[in-house]
């Protein structure tokens, strides 16, 4: 009887060293993804706050009637007070529906850290009523 014990401890031996290294990729992997995903998910956040102050600083602005010098000025100050990185395009448009609407794009380039082949961008508009007539 004490030999059929041992007999079966000996087979088990590498089970746990299978186990680590099947499961061990699949995690690795799924914490990367999350990493990744978070750090794409914050620069989205970023430019979409950077688009939504932008078009209330536009539409409250009397100032896209003259050479826009300061509302790239603007754009450019929040864009670094968010810490976007290099390479963040800003554009604004006066659109004259039937009310008129000022929209702000915001382009972050973006990188994945652990699979840089992969490169991307986060798009983020918002629009709100302009205030003035042009």
């Amino acid at each position: 009887m004490f030999k059929r014990l041992k007999k079966s401890r000996s087979c088990e031996k590498g089970s746990a060293m299978v186990e680590l290294s099947i499961s061990l990729p699949v995690l690795l992997l799924l914490m990367f993804g999350v990493v990744e995903l978070s750090g794409f998910m914050l620069n989205h956040f970023k430019a979409s706050r950077v688009a939504y102050e932008g078009a209330r600083y536009l539409s409250t602005s009397a100032g896209l009637s003259g050479s826009g010098a300061d509302v790239n000025e603007r754009m450019a100050k929040l864009v670094s007070r968010y810490e976007l990185p290099e390479g963040t395009e800003t554009s604004y448009q006066l659109t004259q529906d039937p009310a008129n609407f000022i929209e702000v794009n915001v382009i972050v380039p973006f990188s994945f850290s652990f699979v840089p082949m992969f490169d991307t961008s986060v798009r983020a508009s918002a629009r709100a009523a302009y205030l003035y007539n042009p």
